[in-house]
């Protein structure tokens, strides 16, 4: 084996390691949003919605806040984190927050808006919400 190769199969193993070590990050960050989300809509049906909600009324309002606050959560920690060694301008990655925001808003208020219809369609509707976020984050 040259020096060549072996310089290669060192670079190789290398980015092998950075390619499990993100995998990690990216497991930590999400179990932190699982928490995040957990603990916020607990907060919320608790205590700050408890009026509108009620102890055994369905926490509309709490899991949304949750949802946003977790997704703001995992967003910023793999911007800061887990991509850290990717220099990006903080414009882009405002510019892609903005348009996960306002697509997982959209999202929301399509999937929930009120219709008459078949359970059927409300699956399709979800479906379409997300993929309404999907394509609006890779663009």
């Amino acid at each position: 084996m040259s020096a060549a190769q072996g310089g290669q199969a060192r670079a190789l193993s290398t980015l092998a390691g950075l390619t499990r070590f993100r995998y990690l990050k990216f497991g930590l960050v999400g179990a932190s949003g699982t928490v995040v989300n957990i603990a916020v809509l607990y907060l919320c049906h608790e205590y700050l919605f408890q009026a509108i909600e009620g102890p055994q009324g369905k926490p509309w309002a709490s899991l949304a806040v949750a949802i946003a606050v977790a997704t703001v959560n995992n967003f910023t920690w793999n911007r800061l984190w887990t991509w850290a060694d990717r220099v990006q301008a903080q414009r882009a990655a405002a510019a892609r927050m903005a348009r996960l925001v306002i697509s997982a808003a959209m999202a929301v208020l399509y999937s929930t808006s009120p219709r008459r219809s078949s359970a059927g369609s409300q699956i399709e509707r979800t479906a379409d919400a997300a993929r309404l976020i999907v394509d609006s984050v890779s663009a």
